[in-house]
């Protein structure tokens, strides 16, 4: 297990230290905290017409940037990118797709999609710069997986944290069988 989790109270959870090698002898901790909460989330139905349903998330401390949401949300939110993406090229990382968040509205949603699919979360996060919206990343590892605002201390929390998996996997699988 990559963190260990204390129970703080019914309702939030604290990650342990976490030690990342960042090169020879250097090394970041961290400790990230998150709480449930529920956001609605709005995505085409069967039958072509907008579903919105309450999904729990987590969410960090008031000031963090990012959010977990559950698997299929963010496998929702993937697909909703492949069907609104007009280029037939695919993205340079399948495991991470391109949002935006809209400060405004308090929502994720596909760059070139903002209505739909459509994540309404209930915290607000920091804003970036001036402007209404800031570009996020959906990463799709983990059992929930992670959004961040881009160019923030989460976001690289979320790059380090979605490269170990493939770097330790077989180490872990060895370890399972044992």
């Amino acid at each position: 297990m990559l963190a260990r989790l204390r129970t703080v109270t019914a309702r939030a959870a604290r990650t342990g230290p976490i030690r990342t090698a960042i090169g020879p002898h250097c090394h970041v901790a961290t400790t990230r905290a998150y709480h449930t909460a529920t956001a609605e989330f709005t995505n085409l139905g069967p039958d072509g017409t907008l579903v919105t349903k309450e999904v729990s998330i987590h969410v960090g401390d008031p000031g963090e940037a990012y959010i977990l949401i559950p698997t299929e949300v963010g496998y929702a939110l993937q697909a909703g990118s492949y069907l609104t993406n007009s280029s037939s090229a695919l993205p340079k990382r399948p495991d991470r797709f391109a949002l935006s968040y809209f400060h405004d509205t308090q929502h994720f949603a596909v760059d070139s999609s903002p209505g739909c699919p459509r994540l309404v979360i209930p915290q607000q996060l920091p804003c970036q710069s001036a402007a209404n919206t800031s570009s996020a990343t959906l990463y799709l590892y983990g059992v929930m997986h992670t959004i961040a605002l881009d160019g923030t201390p989460d976001a690289r929390f979320a790059e380090i944290a979605s490269k170990i998996l493939p770097e330790i996997g077989g180490a872990l699988d060895k370890l399972k069988d044992m």
